[in-house]
């Protein structure tokens, strides 16, 4: 459904479908063969669509694993589902299976956890200065490079850099990218292993896998673009969001660094920091967006022809006025 500004909609009906609810059990086994004392499991729609269906409900103890390992979850509708299942504490291994529910209880599932992966390297400067920041002001993590991983992927977490710039990221358990997160005034410029730019190709690697030598450089050289939002009178809007995004369409990828979004202050004005260049963008002013819609290859594709299209060169800081784009 679609509603405008301030419109109220009370005719929205839903219908209902009687099923059976039933119960998926089993236990986690950890990869020396003993039983995952503490952990969870995850039960998530195969669809992914953001939400797990099930979710995943505590077994006999808050980690949601018995001491046993076994685990069991309750009111599960038939459908076809991702089991994910995360053992230990700190040190902890996961493992994943696609499992189809139907009409009875699933019982006697065995999962048998692994190691992640992990991702070791260094981090420099593109110019090869000295950072003007502590190694303690950095941190690199491992991003989900697809939006069916987002909830599955309960491993990688940061990583804070050593004295000496080097990093490692571990437990990885899906494809992902390497991301950092920098002092203001700094920003990724790009991600290499053995000269391979690999700064926006999804990572995967086999579980217990370590890959060594990877390279984060990092750039003062900042991109931004500002400008003033306005309507078809010319009057300053301050109800839109604005849309900056690149005109090739491989770019649109979950979570991508090329598309942001930003909202006019009280004077109109909209601000967008941080866009790798050189490249083409295109921007775009629009009301009533929903959360993470912005970030959609369908909308990009839909309001692609309406942007206005610009050329942005690697730490340059260019004014763009933008008028707001009547919905469709």
């Amino acid at each position: 459904m679609t509603l405008a500004v301030s419109q109220e909609n009370t005719s929205i009906n839903f219908g209902l479908i009687a099923t059976k609810l039933v119960s998926v059990s089993g236990q986690v086994l950890r990869s020396d063969g003993t039983a995952a004392g503490q952990g969870v499991v995850m039960l998530m729609p195969s669809s992914a669509t953001g939400r797990a269906g099930a979710g995943f409900r505590q077994g006999g103890n808050a980690n949601g694993i018995d001491p046993n390992g076994t685990f069991k979850l309750l009111n599960v509708p038939p459908g076809r589902y991702t089991v994910q299942a995360r053992s230990g504490g700190r040190e902890f291994e996961l493992a994943r299976m696609d499992l189809t529910v139907g009409a009875e209880n699933v019982e006697g599932l065995t999962l048998v956890t692994a190691p992640g992966a992990a991702v070791n390297g260094t981090i420099v400067s593109d110019t090869g200065e000295p950072f003007d920041f502590r190694p303690s002001q950095l941190q690199v993590a491992a991003r989900p490079a697809l939006p069916d991983t987002q909830l599955a992927n309960v491993g990688p977490g940061g990583s804070r850099v050593g004295d000496d710039w080097t990093f490692g990221v571990r437990n990885l358990s899906d494809a992902v990218f390497l991301r950092v997160t920098a002092p203001t005034g700094w920003m990724l410029k790009s991600v290499t292993v053995d000269g391979q730019d690999i700064t926006d190709v999804p990572l995967e690697l086999p579980p217990a896998q370590t890959l060594n030598g990877a390279q984060i450089v990092l750039t003062k050289k900042i991109a931004n673009l500002s400008g003033l939002v306005t309507d078809s009178k010319g009057n300053p809007v301050l109800d839109a969001t604005v849309v900056v995004f690149p005109a090739d369409e491989k770019l649109w990828t979950f979570q991508s660094r090329f598309i942001k979004a930003a909202r006019p202050d009280q004077d109109g004005r909209y601000r967008v920091t941080g866009l790798p260049g050189p490249g083409s963008y295109l921007t775009i002013a629009l009301q009533g967006l929903e959360d993470g819609q912005a970030g959609d290859p369908d909308f990009l594709a839909s309001v692609k022809e309406q942007a206005t299209k610009l050329e942005l060169n690697e730490g340059e800081t260019k004014s763009v006025d933008v008028k707001l784009t009547a919905a469709k």
